[in-house]
């Protein structure tokens, strides 16, 4: 698309990226980032387009505005569930737990913790280490991008949402061990796609998930 668009004056490509993702606009020398910062202004205006579409489950803005810490996601989730992110989250993990989901969770607990990190998940290279078959793993992710759990992308591979999200649901799928996060965090080195290995490592080792040796 990008060379078409260059060859025509005029044209202005608008389009979103996650902020995982954003050393993808590297590719695109002529373009520019914006990044909508939420404040109450913003959050007054949005909650009234919901409000009007009948979209809204609060209120008010204002008390969901406080509690989303400045996130976007966050504050539009509470307005339109009238949840915060990680009590939905957490509900639809623990209903996983009472309901023996197993292989659900431990696909949850690499796949979530990979993207929050930035990375995607190779499906095959999680079959073998799951040591499932290719029918059972896809029986089991029937139901996560359903309730936007999880997203199978094109080309073998399991993402995230948003980085939030995966984040919240990486928390919660760990909220009682076993295993352990960074013992999960072996195995998405293991399963991670190669394009993301390097950024995924960095990341876990940051934020002191894994050590350096």
């Amino acid at each position: 698309i990008l060379p078409a668009i260059r060859s025509r004056p005029g044209v202005v490509a608008l389009s979103s990226v996650r902020e995982e993702n954003l050393e993808l606009l590297d590719a695109v020398p002529n373009g520019s980032c914006y990044r909508p910062q939420l404040n109450m202004l913003l959050a007054e205006s949005m909650w009234m387009i919901l409000q009007d579409r009948g979209q809204s489950a609060t209120p008010g803005w204002r008390e969901a505005y406080e509690q989303s810490n400045g996130l976007m996601l966050e504050y539009l989730h509470i307005v339109t569930t009238g949840n915060r992110l990680e009590t939905t989250i957490f509900d639809q993990v623990s209903r996983r737990r009472r309901e023996h989901r197993d292989l659900q969770l431990r696909i949850l607990r690499i796949c979530s913790l990979s993207a929050s990190a930035g990375g995607l998940t190779d499906i095959s290279l999680l079959s073998s280490l799951l040591g499932v078959e290719q029918e059972d793993l896809q029986r089991a992710l029937v139901r996560l991008p359903d309730e936007h759990l999880l997203i199978q992308l094109a080309g073998g591979s399991i993402g995230g949402l948003h980085d939030l999200r995966s984040l919240a649901i990486s928390t919660a799928s760990h909220a009682v061990p076993p295993p352990l996060l960074d013992e999960t965090a072996g195995l998405v080195l293991q399963c991670v796609v190669v394009e993301d290995l390097s950024r995924v490592a960095s990341h876990l080792i940051a934020k002191g998930t894994i050590g350096t040796e």
